[in-house]
């Protein structure tokens, strides 16, 4: 028997026992039980019988997918990231700057300054790429050393 034909002998077994039930009328008791609330005090697993275990066998589990093996990058592509990053820094501290740098901008004009809060964003967004960057090359290159001496 297959699964699907379990659960309509089982629907059958709970239908008939909810038909013999003696339930409320509003002419005994004043109110009715609605159908969805029959099938909620007569579950399923209720309808399962002694003897069904020799019915239905459920399929066998599926076999456990194995895992790939984790994929590191070698140090040389995190260190050429390190270095493209700051070169990217590099660029964007020197771009547009006067040749006296004012560190609190007060003498640069409104159309220098929307520069700079450009210049600002880029730099805070390439320095958090870069810190990240370093960290992985750090990790790398540990991780290189360990294979090595292994």
């Amino acid at each position: 028997m297959t699964g699907d034909e379990y659960m309509k002998l089982l629907v059958e077994r709970q239908q008939e026992v909810i038909s013999n039930h003696p339930w409320p009328t509003m002419e005994t008791h004043g109110y009715t039980v609605k159908e969805f609330a029959k099938t909620l005090m007569f579950p399923l697993e209720k309808m399962i019988q002694p003897g069904d275990e020799e019915l239905f066998t459920p399929p066998p589990k599926p076999e456990k997918r194995k895992p790939k093996p984790r994929y590191y990058r070698p140090a040389s592509y995190w260190q050429e990231r390190v270095d493209s990053l700051s070169a990217q820094l590099e660029r964007v501290t020197t771009r547009g700057m006067p040749e006296q740098f004012d560190p609190a901008m007060v003498n640069l004009p409104l159309k220098g300054r929307e520069v700079t809060d450009s210049q600002l964003d880029q730099y805070r967004t390439i320095s958090g790429k870069l810190s990240h960057a370093e960290w992985m090359l750090r990790s790398a290159k540990a991780r290189e050393v360990v294979k090595e001496q292994v």
